[in-house]
């Protein structure tokens, strides 16, 4: 059966006892943080300046695969393997106070959708919501960003029915809540699997970078948001690999 090992199942989280349980710089000694009801996949983790981590994963049911979290307190260890959904897979982020969103996509029967669930530092988490209505094809949440302040931005990938599209929508930290998903290109051709990405900054502005073919060729385009006047024009920067078929 497999399990979810510290340090040898994924770098980030070796890092996390590199740097936050071991003054001397030497490695800790692995830590199991899944449960044991399936094997355990492709985790994420995500640290605060104090040291603390949110570490997320698919974990086998049997059928599929549902969506687990545990949390790291610094000076404490980890906790308990929590069930963030059912059937469901996404990618996380942590703020600078230790809150932190995970955001997934789950079918719903006739397409997927995305999701998003805050955990608050001291409450635990909350409840879902639906963080894009778009009803004409499948959705798909490629990453998140947070601020140290707690907000967000979450990219991801829409189906039309012809080809797979870029969007994008944010939370805000101050009210609570999010806002409508939005396109953040126009272009024609197909966003390249698994090559939507996003970074922010500390006073809130956002890149988003993607690779999308033009009938020749990959290219890299940007995006950039800016707080207060939201996303710009996209940009061209960078041409990659010919499809080769």
């Amino acid at each position: 059966m497999k399990k979810l090992w510290l340090v040898r199942s994924f770098f980030a989280a070796a890092l996390l006892v590199f740097f936050s349980t071991n003054a001397q710089g030497q490695w800790g000694g692995a830590t199991v943080i899944s449960n044991t009801a399936g094997g355990a996949i492709v985790p994420q983790i995500a640290m605060d300046a104090g040291g603390n981590a949110v570490a997320a994963w698919p974990q086998y049911n049997g059928v599929g695969y549902d969506y687990w979290t545990n949390r790291y307190t610094s000076g404490v260890g980890w906790g308990t393997a929590v069930l963030i959904e059912t059937d469901a897979s996404g990618t996380i982020a942590v703020d600078s106070n230790g809150n932190a969103i995970a955001v997934y996509g789950k079918n719903d029967g006739t397409r997927n959708n995305v999701w998003a669930k805050r955990y608050v530092a001291g409450s635990g988490w909350g409840t879902p919501t639906l963080i894009e209505n778009y009803d004409a094809g499948n959705t798909v949440a490629s990453q998140i960003a947070m601020d140290p302040s707690g907000n967000a931005i979450v990219v991801g990938r829409q189906f039309d029915g012809v080809r797979w599209n870029a969007w994008a929508n944010r939370y805000n930290a101050v009210n609570g809540s999010w806002g409508t998903a939005t396109l953040i290109e126009t272009n024609d051709g197909n966003i390249d699997t698994g090559a939507l990405v996003v970074t922010m900054g500390h006073g809130g502005d956002a890149i988003a970078a993607w690779s999308q073919y033009d009938g020749t060729h990959y290219n890299i385009w940007t995006n950039r948001y800016s707080l207060g006047s939201g996303w710009g024009a996209r940009t061209w920067r960078y041409r990659t690999r010919p499809y080769l078929g």
